[in-house]
């Protein structure tokens, strides 16, 4: 019998193989994609209800005023989010369904970043009682103030961000206008002010916490960024269901934390001062 020579074929053996991998690495984003179940990008979120994801911030400690990349990230979410109030009376409401133990600094330094866009900014903060006595007070020199609307709890202008005034009003429902928005809570706000921002912390109960939606013009959502797809549907179902659909998500690291920082060189956004028109 005479010798057979067997010649391997690597294209031959290879390509399938390749081919296989392929296949088997695509089939593995996509279950792993549908058991995570994570909101991912802007479709996810529209999918969601909560409309684009307006801001994604990276840092895991967060500060007040923003720093780093926040602070063009702030920058970000300040445009995009007067862009959304156009025509409107101006009111933002931040909703925090972040799962830290702090109070979120993104209300407050999109407060700060729309005043040093030359607008008188009115922040409204429910359930920020820890922040304020944590430092907020001092990082904004806060001073008690008269003139202030007495049903939005204590008045307070910032000496170092003029133009910049904050109320803090209670964790409760008997603050809030059963008619929600257009109703006569915010009217007075609204007079000395280009914009408010409502900030409703992760804190504050869940009426609270729908009551205040109601009187958006604006809805953000403010989320961890591992919040799964299903848990962001029934919360945008929920509040569409009352007449405050989300027109935007932010997501920020999860467990987040936050620090004043009071070095008043900080650079941490322009420095202009607010417009004085009514």
């Amino acid at each position: 019998m005479l010798p057979v020579s067997v010649s391997p074929q690597p294209l031959t053996v290879l390509a399938p193989a390749a081919l296989l991998g392929l296949v088997l690495g695509l089939i593995g984003a996509f279950v792993a994609d549908r058991l995570s179940r994570k909101v991912l990008d802007s479709r996810d979120a529209r999918r969601a209800g909560a409309g684009d994801i307006l801001a994604r911030l990276s840092q895991k400690t967060g500060s007040v005023p923003a720093t780093g990349s926040d602070a063009d990230d702030l920058r970000v979410l300040r445009e995009r989010t007067l862009a959304l109030t156009e025509g409107t009376d101006g009111v933002v409401v931040v909703l925090d369904r972040t799962t830290g133990s702090s109070e979120s600094d993104v209300p407050v330094n999109l407060a700060i970043a729309t005043r040093d866009a030359g607008l008188r900014t009115s922040l409204i903060l429910v359930g920020y009682e820890s922040m304020l006595e944590n430092g907020l007070v001092q990082t904004l020199d806060l001073v008690l103030a008269a003139g202030g609307n007495e049903r939005l709890g204590t008045f307070r202008e910032s000496r170092r961000f003029p133009g910049l005034s904050v109320y803090q009003l209670p964790d409760s429902l008997a603050a809030f206008d059963g008619r929600g928005r257009g109703g006569s809570l915010l009217t007075g706000v609204l007079n000395q002010s280009d914009l408010v921002v409502m900030a409703l912390g992760n804190g504050a109960s869940h009426g609270t916490q729908l009551a205040g939606a109601r009187h958006a013009d604006v809805l953000l959502l403010l989320a961890d960024g591992h919040m799964r797809r299903p848990e962001l549907s029934d919360l945008s179902a929920e509040l569409s269901a009352i007449g405050a659909a989300p027109k935007g998500l932010v997501l920020v690291p999860r467990g987040r934390s936050v620090r004043m920082d009071d070095r008043r060189e900080a650079g941490h956004l322009e420095r202009v001062e607010p417009s004085r028109t009514s």
